[in-house]
Protein backbone atom coordinates (compact mmCIF):
# COMPACT_ATOMS: atom_id res chain seq x y z
CA UNK A 1 0.00 0.00 0.00
CA UNK A 2 1.45 3.41 -1.06
CA UNK A 3 1.37 6.80 1.06
CA UNK A 4 -1.48 8.10 -0.98
CA UNK A 5 -3.48 4.90 -0.74
CA UNK A 6 -3.52 4.59 3.13
CA UNK A 7 -3.74 8.38 3.42
CA UNK A 8 -6.99 7.81 0.62
CA UNK A 9 -8.27 4.83 3.24
CA UNK A 10 -8.05 6.98 6.35
CA UNK A 11 -9.68 9.85 4.91
CA UNK A 12 -12.54 7.34 3.95
CA UNK A 13 -12.68 6.26 7.41
CA UNK A 14 -12.25 9.03 9.34
CA UNK A 15 -14.93 11.55 7.15
CA UNK A 16 -17.26 8.56 6.19
CA UNK A 17 -17.15 5.27 7.95
CA UNK A 18 -16.55 6.16 10.94
CA UNK A 19 -18.03 9.18 11.40
CA UNK A 20 -21.54 7.65 9.78
CA UNK A 21 -21.45 4.92 13.02
CA UNK A 22 -20.08 6.89 15.75
CA UNK A 23 -21.09 10.02 14.92
CA UNK A 24 -18.66 13.41 15.32
CA UNK A 25 -15.19 13.08 16.41
CA UNK A 26 -14.80 15.76 19.62
CA UNK A 27 -18.22 14.03 20.70
CA UNK A 28 -16.96 10.68 20.69
CA UNK A 29 -13.12 11.57 21.73
CA UNK A 30 -14.34 14.29 24.36
CA UNK A 31 -16.63 11.42 25.72
CA UNK A 32 -13.67 8.89 26.04
CA UNK A 33 -11.96 11.74 27.52
CA UNK A 34 -14.15 12.27 30.21
CA UNK A 35 -14.20 8.33 30.91
CA UNK A 36 -10.41 7.81 31.04
CA UNK A 37 -10.38 11.26 33.09
CA UNK A 38 -12.49 9.76 35.61
CA UNK A 39 -11.34 6.33 35.45
CA UNK A 40 -7.55 7.09 35.81
CA UNK A 41 -8.34 10.34 38.09
CA UNK A 42 -6.47 12.76 35.99
CA UNK A 43 -7.42 15.27 32.90
CA UNK A 44 -7.58 13.61 29.77
CA UNK A 45 -8.36 15.99 26.88
CA UNK A 46 -10.26 14.73 23.53
CA UNK A 47 -6.14 14.91 21.31
CA UNK A 48 -4.52 12.61 24.23
CA UNK A 49 -7.14 10.16 23.16
CA UNK A 50 -6.01 10.75 19.75
CA UNK A 51 -2.69 10.63 20.56
CA UNK A 52 -2.48 7.81 22.56
CA UNK A 53 -5.20 5.73 20.23
CA UNK A 54 -2.43 6.38 17.50
CA UNK A 55 0.56 5.05 20.28
CA UNK A 56 -1.46 1.52 20.51
CA UNK A 57 -1.60 1.67 16.57
CA UNK A 58 2.42 1.85 16.80
CA UNK A 59 2.86 -0.91 19.63
CA UNK A 60 0.98 -3.20 17.26
CA UNK A 61 2.79 -2.23 14.46
CA UNK A 62 5.85 -2.39 16.63
CA UNK A 63 5.02 -5.86 17.42
CA UNK A 64 6.12 -7.22 13.89
CA UNK A 65 2.19 -8.23 13.61
CA UNK A 66 0.56 -5.91 12.02
CA UNK A 67 -2.06 -5.44 9.29
CA UNK A 68 -2.25 -2.23 6.21
CA UNK A 69 -4.96 -0.97 8.77
CA UNK A 70 -2.98 0.05 11.79
CA UNK A 71 -1.14 2.35 9.42
CA UNK A 72 -4.07 3.70 7.87
CA UNK A 73 -5.72 4.13 11.39
CA UNK A 74 -2.72 5.84 13.01
CA UNK A 75 -2.84 8.16 9.70
CA UNK A 76 -6.58 8.90 10.74
CA UNK A 77 -6.07 9.12 14.91
CA UNK A 78 -3.02 12.28 13.69
CA UNK A 79 -6.01 13.72 11.17
CA UNK A 80 -8.41 13.46 14.26
CA UNK A 81 -6.39 14.67 17.16
CA UNK A 82 -5.70 17.79 14.47
CA UNK A 83 -9.38 18.17 14.36
CA UNK A 84 -10.24 17.92 18.15
CA UNK A 85 -7.62 20.83 19.10
CA UNK A 86 -8.98 24.00 20.39
CA UNK A 87 -7.62 26.13 17.52
CA UNK A 88 -9.21 23.53 15.02
CA UNK A 89 -13.03 23.64 16.96
CA UNK A 90 -12.61 27.27 17.25
CA UNK A 91 -12.07 27.65 13.21
CA UNK A 92 -15.07 25.17 12.86
CA UNK A 93 -17.72 27.63 15.03
CA UNK A 94 -16.43 30.54 12.67
CA UNK A 95 -16.91 28.69 9.23
CA UNK A 96 -20.56 27.98 11.07
CA UNK A 97 -20.74 31.53 11.80
CA UNK A 98 -20.28 32.51 8.29
CA UNK A 99 -22.96 30.37 6.69
CA UNK A 100 -25.04 32.72 4.71
CA UNK A 101 -28.55 33.08 5.30
CA UNK A 102 -30.11 29.76 4.01
CA UNK A 103 -33.04 28.49 2.30
CA UNK A 104 -35.38 27.02 3.97
CA UNK A 105 -37.15 24.14 2.82
CA UNK A 106 -40.36 21.98 3.58
CA UNK A 107 -38.98 18.46 5.05
CA UNK A 108 -40.65 15.04 3.58
CA UNK A 109 -41.43 12.77 6.43
CA UNK A 110 -43.23 10.02 6.00
CA UNK A 111 -45.32 10.43 9.66
CA UNK A 112 -47.76 13.40 9.46
CA UNK A 113 -47.71 15.41 12.62
CA UNK A 114 -51.23 16.01 14.09
CA UNK A 115 -52.12 19.33 12.74
CA UNK A 116 -51.48 17.98 9.28
CA UNK A 117 -48.63 20.38 8.34
CA UNK A 118 -45.42 19.33 7.82
CA UNK A 119 -42.52 21.11 9.64
CA UNK A 120 -40.00 22.81 7.65
CA UNK A 121 -36.33 22.19 8.33
CA UNK A 122 -33.42 24.25 7.22
CA UNK A 123 -32.00 21.84 4.71
CA UNK A 124 -28.99 24.47 3.63
CA UNK A 125 -28.06 25.06 7.30
CA UNK A 126 -28.37 21.13 8.28
CA UNK A 127 -25.51 20.76 5.21
CA UNK A 128 -23.58 23.82 6.07
CA UNK A 129 -23.25 22.75 10.22
CA UNK A 130 -22.81 19.11 9.01
CA UNK A 131 -19.69 20.33 6.71
CA UNK A 132 -18.13 22.44 9.23
CA UNK A 133 -18.22 19.23 11.64
CA UNK A 134 -21.21 19.65 14.00
CA UNK A 135 -22.80 15.82 15.18
CA UNK A 136 -26.56 15.12 14.38
CA UNK A 137 -27.49 16.00 18.07
CA UNK A 138 -25.84 19.62 18.21
CA UNK A 139 -28.03 20.31 14.55
CA UNK A 140 -31.01 19.03 16.13
CA UNK A 141 -30.48 21.59 18.92
CA UNK A 142 -29.67 24.33 16.98
CA UNK A 143 -32.34 23.90 14.67
CA UNK A 144 -35.34 22.93 16.99
CA UNK A 145 -35.72 19.55 15.05
CA UNK A 146 -35.08 15.83 16.06
CA UNK A 147 -31.97 13.79 15.31
CA UNK A 148 -33.66 11.98 13.07
CA UNK A 149 -35.01 14.84 10.92
CA UNK A 150 -31.53 15.79 10.67
CA UNK A 151 -30.22 12.01 9.71
CA UNK A 152 -33.00 11.69 7.23
CA UNK A 153 -32.10 15.31 5.61
CA UNK A 154 -28.30 13.82 5.65
CA UNK A 155 -29.52 10.74 4.08
CA UNK A 156 -31.33 12.57 1.46
CA UNK A 157 -28.14 15.12 0.74
CA UNK A 158 -25.93 11.88 0.08
CA UNK A 159 -28.32 9.85 -2.05
CA UNK A 160 -28.20 13.54 -4.58
CA UNK A 161 -24.59 13.53 -4.16
CA UNK A 162 -24.41 9.79 -5.31
CA UNK A 163 -26.84 10.70 -8.21
CA UNK A 164 -24.79 13.35 -9.01
CA UNK A 165 -21.62 11.92 -8.86
CA UNK A 166 -23.10 8.86 -11.22
CA UNK A 167 -23.93 11.48 -13.75
CA UNK A 168 -21.06 13.12 -14.16
CA UNK A 169 -19.03 9.88 -14.08
CA UNK A 170 -21.77 8.71 -17.46
CA UNK A 171 -20.88 11.94 -19.26
CA UNK A 172 -17.23 11.97 -19.02
CA UNK A 173 -16.97 8.37 -20.06
CA UNK A 174 -18.91 9.55 -23.12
Amino acid sequence: MFRKQILENAIRTVCQDRRDKYGQIEDNFGLIADLWSSYLGASVTAVDVAMMMGMLKMARIKTGKYTKDNFVDLAGYAACGAECTPEALQEKERRVADVPEPIVEPMRSPKKKKSGRKKTVDTAKIRALHNAGWSAAKIADELGCSNAAVYENLRQMRAENEESEETEKEESET
